[in-house]
C-alpha cells in the first residue's frame, strides 16, 4: 500500500462517535461537529467533540460505529498539541506528524472561541480538506 492510501484508510478511521466525557463542569464548553475530509477522489465523515477550559483544549474523532478513532489535547499557554490516543492504523510517523499539524493549525485558529462556527481548512501540501460543522 502506498503512503496516501494508508493516510486516506486511516483518516477514514479518524471520523465517528466519541466516547468522550462531556459532563458540564464550571468553565468547560463543548462543542459538537460534524467532520467531513476530502482527500484527493475521496472522502470521510463523522463526528467531533471538542471539550474547551481555561488552558486545555481537548477533542476526539469516531467514526460512525462509534469507534474512537484519535483523541489529542492542545495545550493554550504552550501552543502545543498532543495526541493522547489513536488507533493502530493512525500510528503511523508520518500520519501522526499530519494530523498533528493539521488539527493544531485548526484548533489554534478556530475551536479555542466559545462560539460554535464553521470551519474549513485546506493543508496544501497534502491537499487535505477538513470541514466542520456545528451541530
Amino acid at each position: 500500500m502506498t503512503p496516501r492510501w494508508i493516510l486516506l484508510l486511516t483518516i477514514s478511521f479518524i471520523i465517528g462517535l466519541v466516547s468522550m466525557n462531556t459532563a458540564h463542569a464550571a468553565g468547560v464548553n463543548t462543542n459538537k461537529y460534524n467532520v467531513q475530509i476530502d482527500i484527493k477522489n475521496a472522502y470521510v465523515s463523522g463526528l467531533c467533540i471538542v471539550k474547551t477550559d481555561d488552558t486545555l483544549v481537548t477533542a476526539s474523532i469516531v467514526n460512525e460505529f462509534g469507534i474512537s478513532l484519535i483523541t489529542f489535547r492542545y495545550n493554550n499557554m504552550t501552543d502545543r498539541i498532543k495526541i493522547v490516543k489513536c488507533v493502530k492504523q493512525l500510528s503511523k510517523p508520518v500520519i501522526r506528524r499530519i494530523l498533528k499539524r493539521d488539527f493544531k493549525n485548526i484548533i489554534s485558529e478556530h475551536l479555542i472561541s466559545d462560539e460554535c462556527q464553521p470551519v474549513h481548512y485546506v493543508n496544501t501540501k497534502h491537499n487535505i480538506k477538513y470541514n466542520l460543522r456545528p451541530l
